[in-house]
């Protein structure tokens, strides 16, 4: 009324005007955003609707507000934005669904097609983890470590298996869903939750092994507890069941992880004032010795260990000055940070004396008839009770650390293409000099038989080149063939990508 009456209408008509275009092109938008979506629960029932005239719509609306008055346009927007942030803070649950998750869903689909259609390469490794959670007493500190050494990069799926007929174990099946899905929520970690029934643990692992994942995201890496208390009735049966469990991963091309963790002596890593982390690699130069190096490295994208230093432990050489200079090098290649530090060897004490002190300890392990060893063949029992969090790695698949662009499948597919495209020109520069010469021979038959004639030596002239025209046509009709393999092979090599 105050606006009416010192007689400002025009004032209100812009800010009307400015507000109705901003909801009619959110409006129009919002058609857009649902339709492109894809979801099947979009189902207009207006004949010829487009999603491409919903968004031309919104785009017109917002031109015309720029067009009109770009000052009152930007209060308006700002207005909006203002409200849309107050509601969505202080509003509680959301009362009616949103198009969002169906978008999300819509992106997910689109990415893995486009992941499907590019080849692999070594620069596109991502630890995509199963990790095993049997025990409630320690699945908390596995999976927080999953969540370390995933670095906000790979796929982590918490995996219980029940055990039991499927219509009896049912309900607790999905008891155990809601559990696993309710502590990660609370831990606010970025896992998906897998639970699945099973006659047994045994029967259930290649199955699940060789299912996992969905078209190019795959798992790769297994996570799993130190099978525990080793004062059991059977204590060797136990290790060598869970031995062969980790085999059978192994064979599938998993990654091996087996996390050991004290919480009585080692629950300060997960305190975020805790200061000077240090994480210890023992480096072997081998294929899980690159696995651990990435693994500590994507640790320290978390926020309790972006500070933390890595130490490379590896066992001294001949020349320590040329051995240090050679990790150096590689450490450079891959682009990580780590102290290099030298020790006698890998025996248990050594390990104790120089990894005792540290945050985590990653080693590497072997598996000889079903027991979990040490690269030296040493028992891991009695060194793991008096070391931090360690983490035994074993990998299945060597990563390149420092691969290039240029390298891998891709680049195997250029020089398949380029060699492709060499064999075709080669071809078809053999098939046209074969059918230029095959022309020339048939000239020279042809003039023989219709110059009968001719003199004696001009007929041997002509006899004596068509006889050379027909030896060259022969070579290069052999010659032709042999192109024509070649070309053969490269366009087989090409289909096999």
């Amino acid at each position: 009324m105050g606006v009416i009456m010192v007689g400002q209408l025009n004032l209100v008509a812009r800010i009307v005007t400015m507000f109705f275009l901003i909801s009619y092109g959110l409006l129009n938008y919002a058609t857009y955003y649902e339709a492109n979506s894809s979801s099947p629960s979009f189902r207009p029932r207006f004949k010829w609707f487009n999603k491409y005239l919903s968004l031309a719509g919104c785009l017109v609306c917002l031109l015309i507000i720029f067009a009109l008055d770009p000052q009152y346009g930007v209060i308006a927007m700002a207005i909006l934005a203002a409200i849309h942030q107050y509601i969505k803070r202080t509003a509680g649950p959301s009362r009616w669904a949103d198009s969002g998750r169906s978008h999300a869903m819509q992106v997910i689909r689109s990415q893995l097609l486009a992941a499907r259609d590019d080849p692999e390469h070594d620069r596109d490794w991502r630890p995509h983890i199963l990790a095993f959670t049997k025990d409630k007493e320690r699945r908390l500190p596995l999976l927080r470590f999953g969540d370390w050494i995933a670095g906000r990069s790979g796929i982590i799926t918490a995996v219980k298996i029940v055990e039991g007929g499927p219509l009896k174990v049912e309900k607790t099946r999905r008891n155990e869903q809601k559990e696993l899905d309710r502590l990660i929520r609370t831990e606010k970690l970025d896992i998906f939750p897998l639970a699945i029934t099973a006659p047994d643990f045994t029967t259930a692992l290649p199955y699940l092994l060789q299912s996992y994942g969905i078209g190019p995201v795959k798992g790769n890496t297994v996570l799993t507890n130190w099978y525990g208390k080793t004062m059991t009735p059977f204590p060797g049966l136990t290790a060598m069941k869970f031995g062969h469990n980790l085999r059978v991963a192994f064979r599938r091309g998993y990654n091996l992880v087996v996390f050991h963790i004290d919480p009585l002596r080692t629950c300060n890593i997960f305190d975020p004032e805790k200061k000077d982390r240090a994480i210890d690699v023992w480096w072997n130069n081998d294929a899980s010795s690159r696995l651990m190096l990435l693994l500590a490295h994507l640790m320290t994208r978390n926020e309790l260990w972006k500070n933390a230093a890595i130490r490379l432990l590896s066992v001294k050489e001949e020349n320590p000055a040329r051995h240090i200079e050679e990790i150096d090098r590689q450490l450079d290649d891959a682009r990580i940070g780590a102290e290099v530090i030298l020790a006698d060897d890998r025996k248990p004490e050594t390990v104790l004396a120089h990894s005792s002190s540290s945050s985590i300890v990653f080693l590497p392990f072997r598996i000889q008839r079903s027991m979990l060893t040490d690269t030296s063949g040493y028992s891991l029992e009695r060194v793991l009770t008096q070391l931090p969090p360690t983490a035994l790695v074993m990998a299945a698949e060597d990563i390149d650390l420092d691969a290039e662009p240029e390298e891998g499948s891709a680049g195997e597919l250029a020089e398949a293409l380029d060699r492709l495209q060499e064999m075709e020109r080669r071809m078809a520069g053999a098939e046209k000099q074969y059918q230029k010469l095959e022309k020339l021979t048939l000239s020279l038959q042809q003039q023989i038989e219709d110059t009968a004639d001719l003199p004696e030596t001009e007929r041997e002239h002509i006899e004596h080149q068509l006889s050379n025209a027909r030896q060259k046509l022969e070579k290069l009709f052999r010659k032709k063939a042999r192109e024509q393999a070649k070309l053969d092979d490269a366009i087989k090599v090409v289909k096999d990508f």
